[in-house]
């Protein structure tokens, strides 16, 4: 139950993910509102998860896993409640917000929970798993909920479903066992409001070119701020004594290809999701309650995939040989995915995109198990931190980048080489896995290099920890 308990931050996360794309029309069919303020309803959370995850982790590191966890919970459960009684559009993106805030301390707190609660690293191995499984499945109960509770009792009962689970949820964490708390200072909050914001700029400027062009004003002026403070923010954590990511860690090999890793590696697999979702509706021509209930088995490739990775782990398996083989299967469903067409049944669709997202868990299972090792017991919840962090940027500009393929003229360099519509689109997902598995290729020659880390990522044993004063 404990397990569960942590593994529910990353499952609700998933749902608010999942089920809100779904929900849009009947949304303005109730509050009204046009096409580009209601996309912030599915945007905002999103944005401000991204954001303030980094915050999350580092406050996790701070003050421990478990009040983080409760924290963010309750925060969640305040912003589901807002947003399902949400008068006009804007009180409902307000409450989006508030849960993208209690997820950003969720998910990190409940990862570095399930990280520093065992010593036995096959059981964290398990762990680490169920909360990757825990993802995916909620990624998938979120869309199904979006459309069969929208249809039939209408969006308020997404919302008002959401309260109820994550204010039992709130409830069950109190009931956590309390782990070692850690001893370190608080990051400096300049340095989580400059990463933040610029964190928050960003995902804004990817959602505003994507939607009004890459050459607009708006989205010029919110790029070029951006860039100030991300270099704002470099200058501030490279002299702080308190910064926001630890300096060691960005010195700890292997570490950056692993975030780069992740990141390519969820931009494939958000493509493929996307577009799949997309093309049974719009190919096959199924409606979207019938596109979410053909899309529901994914569930059960998520924990085909994370029973494997837990498997190969238990067993002595490195974790990188697992990423790269994880990262290839990935990649097999979106090139097999470019060959299909309108004509080809909902069941095909269904099978590639199993084979994406078995991989991807693969991956996901062991790229979070190495992070954890790279960094240490003692930095797992800024590790868990720049890891979904790397994720929700990886996902957000690879699918502005597959929006572009899939909007590009047949008469351009793109049509030339067959990258436009639904192929283009799969084709550079399958491509972006290639790369993330080229990324991991490179991560293991640097961990051989380096002995000692190189032994922890392949061993049973428990990593160990790198703190702030042997950096």
């Amino acid at each position: 139950m404990t397990v569960a308990v942590a593994c529910a931050a990353q499952l609700m996360n998933a749902i608010n993910i999942g089920a809100c794309p779904l929900l849009v029309p009947d949304i303005a069919g109730t509050l009204g509102g046009g096409a580009s303020s209601l996309s912030w309803v599915v945007s905002a959370y999103a944005i401000v998860f991204g954001a303030l995850v980094l915050w999350g982790g580092r406050l996790t590191d701070a003050v421990g896993s478990r009040p983080i966890l409760i924290t963010g919970f309750a925060i969640s459960a305040a912003g589901a409640a807002l947003a399902a009684v949400a008068p006009t559009a804007w009180v409902l993106i307000a409450g989006r917000i508030i849960q993208g805030i209690g997820a950003a301390l969720a998910v990190p707190g409940g990862l570095a929970w399930l990280a520093v609660s065992t010593t036995d690293p096959r059981r964290r191995s398990r762990n680490l798993a169920a909360f990757a499984a825990s993802g995916a499945i909620g990624f998938g109960a979120g869309a199904l909920a979006g459309g069969i509770l929208s249809d039939a009792l209408g969006w308020r009962s997404v919302f008002v479903f959401e309260f109820v689970v994550v204010l039992i949820l709130t409830l069950l964490a109190w009931r956590l066992p309390s782990v070692a708390a850690p001893n370190k200072p608080a990051p400096s909050y300049w340095g989580a409001i400059l990463i933040s914001t610029a964190l928050l700029l960003f995902a804004l400027w990817l959602a505003l070119g994507s939607k009004t062009g890459w050459g607009e004003v708006t989205a010029l002026t919110t790029m070029a701020l951006a860039g100030a403070l991300w270099v704002g923010a470099a200058v501030h954590e490279r002299r702080s004594t308190r910064p926001m990511i630890p300096h060691h860690l960005w010195r700890v090999p292997g570490l950056v290809g692993v975030l780069i890793a992740t990141g390519l590696l969820y931009a494939a697999w958000a493509g493929s999701y996307y577009f799949g979702a997309l093309a049974l509706q719009d190919l096959v021509g199924l409606s979207m309650t019938s596109a979410a209930l053909w899309l529901a088995p994914l569930a059960v490739g998520a924990l085909l995939g994370s029973r494997v990775a837990a498997r190969a782990l238990s067993r002595g398996q490195s974790r990188d040989s697992l990423i790269i083989a994880g990262g290839a299967v990935c990649a097999l469903g979106p090139l097999a995915a470019s060959f299909l067409s309108g004509r080809s049944h909902a069941v095909l669709y269904l099978l590639v995109l199993l084979l994406a997202i078995v991989g991807q868990v693969i991956a996901f299972v062991a790229q979070s198990d190495l992070v954890v090792t790279l960094v240490g017991l003692d930095s797992a919840g800024i590790g868990g931190a720049m890891f979904n962090s790397a994720g929700q940027i990886g996902g957000g500009l690879g699918l502005a980048g597959l929006a572009l393929v899939f909007d590009a003229s047949t008469e351009g360099a793109f049509g030339r080489f067959g990258l436009v519509s639904y192929p283009g689109a799969f084709r550079v997902s399958a491509l972006l896995a290639l790369l993330a598995t080229a990324a991991i290729v490179v991560v293991r020659f640097q961990l051989r290099r380096h002995t000692p880390l190189s032994h922890a990522s392949k061993s049973k044993r428990n990593p160990i920890p790198v703190t702030d004063s042997e950096a």
